[in-house]
């Protein structure tokens, strides 16, 4: 069964280790720990999944659009000629964030690809098809809305999707409502947050000024802190009547995150535990400065009740460092299954055969080429080797098609492999679905061999 992303294996490594942080070990006794200890992590996942807003996430990355093609367009005659001149407007929350250029005709290719920097919290992505006009306004020709829940859910949008009316009132005016809707656009929605492959070192030193929040009114405060990536929980503290823990977590951490997310729990023992709140860092930040620290304000994303708002702040350190790659690394390119079959969009001189290769990047610089090989299920088998000397953050194997024509680039798909992975474990290995690159959409897996063997410096005797 191929596995959706190379980071999963060091992911999976960080959970495990997460649960026995979140564990109370006064709680769990020990002829009965194998029982409690699931019993208990499971509940606390639960109960942290339903108390904090995870509705209204924090978007801090990359969104990422590619306008294909669209298809079937409705059929105007001005003066007795067939004329569409389409092109896609991209609006998040109704504001305008890009636009294609205009092509002509019924069936058009547009192969275009859009980085859009968010920040925030957002609800709705529209791609707008519209109708050039000199002599009036443009004609609105169909609208395809997307979800931003839906993108972080679903990690990958895609189409050919059925153009429906205007949803998103933001976004254009002037729309008549008895508008002929006819089509289909075909596109790819996805996000990339920051990739935050490295080691974090997270130092939580204390909380000040936490009120009273029992629900029992019986006065007293037992704070403890949870962290996590998104909704990826990485550990919590020890619940301590002071506020003060003085506590230092040492993760190494693979995959592309959003947000560092620090919240503030209350312990009850006779009720369940209180949200009070949480601190936010957005990993591109951390990324960015490397270290991040000081009181930090603690606050809910929605408040219910005034009288229970915290008044506090938390006093932690976060730092990142990227992982270092010294030594040689080594990269089986095995074999590619079920890659992307070009649809020609009702187009029949687009219709061709693939010849897919495969190219490794090492923080963008090419480290080699395997040959073309005419199949959607092509073998290769070729290593690549090659030495590296210092930080390295971003390893991606990119399957392309050697013609190019239909994708401007040619890509298929690509993998991005975790060098802090490679660091820890020495080796990430398998079958992995394929996501879109750029301009491409994608389909297919890729398997892949990768190890990395590092430099033994000599100890020199003296």
């Amino acid at each position: 069964m191929p596995h959706f992303s190379p980071f999963s294996a060091l992911k999976e490594k960080i959970t495990k280790k997460a649960e026995e942080h979140l564990l109370d070990p006064k709680k769990v006794k020990k002829d009965d720990k194998k029982v409690k200890k699931t019993e208990l992590a499971s509940n606390f996942f639960q109960k942290l999944q339903k108390e904090l807003p995870w509705n209204e996430i924090d978007f801090n990355g990359t969104l990422i659009v590619s306008i294909l093609a669209a298809n079937d367009l409705l059929r105007e005659t001005h003066f007795g000629i067939v004329d569409s001149d389409p092109y896609v407007i991209i609006f998040v929350d109704g504001v305008e964030k890009a636009r294609t250029s205009v092509q002509k005709g019924l069936n058009v290719v547009f192969k275009e690809y859009f980085e859009i920097p968010i920040t925030g919290k957002h609800k709705d992505l529209a791609l707008c098809v519209m109708d050039s006009d000199a002599f009036k306004e443009d004609d609105f020709r169909g609208e395809v809305h997307v979800s931003f829940k839906d993108i972080w859910e679903k990690k990958l949008i895609k189409g050919p999707t059925s153009l429906g009316p205007k949803l998103t009132p933001k976004t254009l005016t002037n729309v008549p409502v008895n508008t002929s809707i006819q089509g289909k656009l075909d596109y790819t929605v996805t996000f990339r947050p920051a990739t935050v492959d490295g080691h974090l070192k997270l130092h939580i030193d204390r909380v000040d000024k936490v009120e009273r929040h029992d629900k029992l009114g019986l006065g007293k405060s037992d704070p403890y802190v949870v962290f996590l990536l998104d909704s990826t929980v990485l550990g919590r503290t020890p619940v301590v009547k002071s506020g003060i823990w003085d506590q230092t977590f040492d993760l190494d951490i693979a995959g592309e995150y959003s947000n560092l997310y620090v919240s503030l729990w209350d312990k009850d023992t006779l009720t369940s535990d209180d949200y009070l709140g949480h601190v936010t860092i957005p990993t591109k930040d951390l990324v960015a400065k490397k270290t991040i620290g000081g009181d930090f304000t603690y606050h809910k994303q929605k408040e219910t009740e005034d009288s229970l708002k915290p008044k506090g702040s938390l006093r932690l350190n976060a730092s990142w460092r990227p992982p270092i790659l010294n030594g040689r690394v080594s990269i089986m390119i095995e074999k590619a299954n079920d890659l992307l079959e070009v649809p020609g969009w009702g187009i029949p001189l687009l219709s061709y055969s693939l010849q897919p290769f495969v190219e490794i990047l090492l923080d963008g610089e090419s480290m080699g080429k395997t040959k073309a090989v005419k199949s959607r299920n092509p073998e290769w088998n070729e290593r690549f080797e090659f030495t590296t000397d210092g930080p390295h953050q971003v390893l991606e194997v990119v399957v392309w098609d050697s013609d190019g024509w239909i994708y401007s680039g040619g890509s298929l798909g690509y993998l991005r492999v975790s060098t802090q992975q490679l660091v820890v474990q020495k080796t990430v290995q398998g079958e992995f679905y394929l996501i879109p690159y750029k301009t491409s959409n994608a389909s297919g897996t890729l398997k892949i061999l990768a190890s990395y063997t590092p430099k033994i410096t000599p100890i020199n005797e003296t």
